[in-house]
């Protein structure tokens, strides 16, 4: 009799245990060939990110944000300047801090300004944030170097809220450099990749370097491959470049500006592209004139009158 209850609870063992195992068969384990998830998201309003990033605005809109940095050069503020006034297109401007307290900059800053172009940073001293695929800086030394930034631009009356997007130095973005940014109240932007407009900085001895008329090609050659186009896309060029570099990009902006607009595109500032036209920077008091600016029949002061530094530009 034992024997046979033996029986019967081993019989009834298997018996619940291959049911089970028919109501919940074993799932197959992935296979490490299995394509893995990106990095890129598209949120519902069309944008692009990577690492947490602004990259891209949205693709069904024929909108491209140019943006324009500079730190140590920028000897073609003044032609740059021109071509974007000649053509009616607002461009957005991202310069260090070191650039904003230049004396010599201020008239190019107050005259962006006034054409009402977007004024944002690019860091305080164009540190390197990481290399590769590392991180280098700490979050207290970003944060110090990103507030100076700041408060280099308050003097022009442009605080956080009128220049919400931020654009790293050298262009290089990972997950913290962005939620750090985040934490500040601000928004990490970075270039759409492709275009190869950004390498107008490079000197004829550096291996990648580029010539003007085979960035130009190149800016082209992308339009044409990508399936949206220049939609939504952010562009960068610089202001300036080293010396070594006689073959200067920003020359031919104007050439680029038209054939975009040929192409039906519409230039845009950043905020605009990505979001709505951020509040106007403060105007800048010119009406408490030191005693020693010698003031025309109308009483304003010359045309070379700085009223961030409250004297003339060229006596520095």
């Amino acid at each position: 009799m034992e024997l046979l209850n033996i029986h019967k609870t081993i019989w009834f063992t298997f018996w619940v245990f291959f049911g089970m195992l028919a109501c919940n068969p074993p799932q197959p384990s992935p296979s490490p060939s299995s394509p893995q998830p990106v990095t890129t998201e598209k949120p519902t309003a069309g944008f692009t990110r990577i690492k947490e990033t602004l990259i891209r605005g949205d693709r069904s809109q024929k909108k491209i944000a140019l943006i324009i940095s500079a730190d140590r050069f920028a000897e073609g503020g003044d032609i740059v300047r021109k071509a974007l006034a000649k053509h009616r297109v607002k461009a957005s401007f991202f310069l260090t801090g070191r650039f904003y307290r230049d004396t010599t900059r201020h008239a190019l800053i107050l005259g962006l300004k006034e054409d009402g172009h977007y004024l944002g940073a690019h860091s305080d001293q164009h540190l390197e944030y990481g290399f590769g695929d590392s991180l280098i800086i700490g979050k207290q030394e970003m944060t110090l170097d990103l507030l100076e930034n700041y408060k280099a631009m308050e003097k022009f009356g442009i605080q956080k809220a009128a220049a919400p997007y931020f654009l790293p130095p050298y262009e290089w973005y990972d997950v913290s450099i962005a939620q750090w940014t985040q934490e500040l109240g601000l928004k990490l932007i970075a270039i759409t990749p492709g275009s190869r407009s950004n390498a107008d900085y490079t000197t004829p001895k550096m291996p990648n370097y580029k010539s003007s008329e085979a960035i130009l090609e190149s800016i082209k050659a992308y339009e044409q491959s990508d399936p949206d186009g220049f939609n939504g896309f952010i562009m960068l060029i610089h202001m300036g470049t080293a010396p070594e570099r006689t073959d200067k990009f920003y020359k031919r902006l104007g050439e680029l500006v038209t054939w975009l607009q040929k192409k039906e595109y519409q230039l845009v500032r950043i905020d605009e592209l990505l979001g709505e036209k951020s509040p106007l920077p403060k105007t800048i008091r010119t009406t408490d004139i030191p005693a020693d600016i010698p003031l025309d029949v109308n009483g304003n002061a010359p045309a070379d009158y700085c009223p961030i530094c409250r004297k003339l530009h060229h006596s520095g």
